[in-house]
Order: structure tokens, then C-alpha cells, then sequence
């Protein structure tokens, strides 16, 4: 199992095996993107040939190959690439972000509209969506907004321990001892690794001390 992020790694995340073609062309898919950040347009698309040789499945590939032809103005092609990307997999928020920008660009403001609307309804239903930001509200000490966005997260998604702990940090912030210790409990068991149990129930004993 490979996470890059593992500060924030959960065990509840959907997992599935991939194969080492999978596994490689994930790899070159990569270093074009990063090839592409430092202007080695050669190289960015000599990776993603590569990518597309050993998984031509793969809708990352797709969306970050449609970037790569945009950047070199190709854009009908950017356009084919995006679309690809999105017959494979029709929630991929970066191809219609992309697509979206390649429109406005374009000057296609309803097509771009359109597109913008998708991604608004995809985002509507991802609880994570909103638990970041609810997180970003926090960082501003908006507590009031996170709060509110922290309750559309729980609305769509209601065993998830991050949302409790979040919750319990929010309550904390408005004095409201009792909520927080709610939060925490449930936090406490949704939680499924022996790290995360051991935190929420050392912040429950913090709190009832």
C-alpha cells in the first residue's frame, strides 16, 4: 500500500490492488507532470506516451496530457484529451476544472458554465469537500462558517472520525464543553487506528479533568 500523504492517511479510504502495469504507468504519468512544471515539454510528453502504453485507463493521465497540449495551444486537442479523461472517469474535478479554464480562455463562457456547474454538483456530494473547507475556515478563525460547513460534511458523511474531532475542536472554540465531549466520543469511535484512539482518549480525559 502507497500514500503520499501519510500525516492524514485513514484506513477507511477505498483501496483496490493495481497491477505493475498500472503501477508503472502511475509512475511515468508523474515525471510528466513534474516534467511539465519545469518546461521540458519533450520529456513531459515522451513520459506520458510512455503512461498511456501501459494504461490507457488511467483518466489522470489524460487530464494532465490535456494541460500539457493547452500550455502548447493546442487546443482542440487539450479539449479531446480532457474529454477522454472524463469518459473514464466522469467525476475527474481536475479535467473539468481544466476544461473549464480551457473554455474561458477560449472566450465559450456557457460552455464554461456548464462544465463549472458539474463540478459544483460533484462537490456537493463529497462530505471531504466540505471538511476542508471547514478546515480553511478554521485557519482564518471563521469558526462560525466552519461550523456550518462541518454540518454539510456530516450530513453526507456520518462515521468519519476526522469531522467528529474537527467538530469537537469548534465547540471548544465556542465554549461549549458538552458538544465537544459528544464529538470526541464519537471521534473516539469511528476512529479505527490504535494512534487515533489513543488521541481522542487522551483529549476526553483533558476535557472531563
Amino acid at each position: 500500500m502507497v500514500d503520499f500523504n501519510r500525516s492524514e492517511f485513514q484506513s477507511t479510504y477505498p483501496r483496490h490492488p493495481i497491477d505493475d502495469d498500472t503501477a508503472f504507468a502511475l509512475f511515468f504519468s508523474n515525471l510528466g507532470a513534474e516534467a511539465m512544471r519545469r518546461g521540458d515539454t519533450g520529456l513531459a510528453y515522451s513520459n506520458f506516451r510512455q503512461a498511456a502504453e501501459l494504461d490507457p485507463d488511467q483518466s489522470s493521465l489524460w487530464a494532465n496530457l490535456g494541460v500539457l497540449l493547452a500550455s502548447d495551444n493546442m487546443i482542440e486537442a487539450a479539449e479531446s484529451a480532457y474529454f477522454h479523461a472524463l469518459q473514464l472517469d466522469r467525476k475527474n474535478l481536475a479535467a473539468l476544472a481544466n476544461l473549464a479554464t480551457l473554455y474561458h480562455a477560449s472566450a465559450r463562457p456557457e460552455q464554461a458554465s456548464e462544465v463549472e456547474q458539474r463540478m459544483q454538483l460533484f462537490r456537493d456530494q463529497n462530505p471531504y469537500y466540505y471538511y476542508q473547507r471547514s478546515l480553511l475556515a478554521t485557519q482564518k478563525n471563521d469558526w462560525a462558517k466552519a461550523s456550518d460547513l462541518l454540518k454539510r460534511a456530516l450530513k453526507l458523511k456520518r462515521n468519519e472520525h476526522q469531522f467528529y474531532a474537527l467538530q469537537a475542536r469548534i465547540a471548544l472554540q465556542n465554549n461549549n464543553q458538552r458538544l465537544a465531549t459528544e464529538a470526541l466520543k464519537k471521534a473516539l469511535r469511528y476512529a479505527t487506528q490504535a494512534r487515533e484512539k489513543a488521541l481522542y482518549h487522551r483529549q476526553l480525559l483533558l476535557l472531563e479533568q
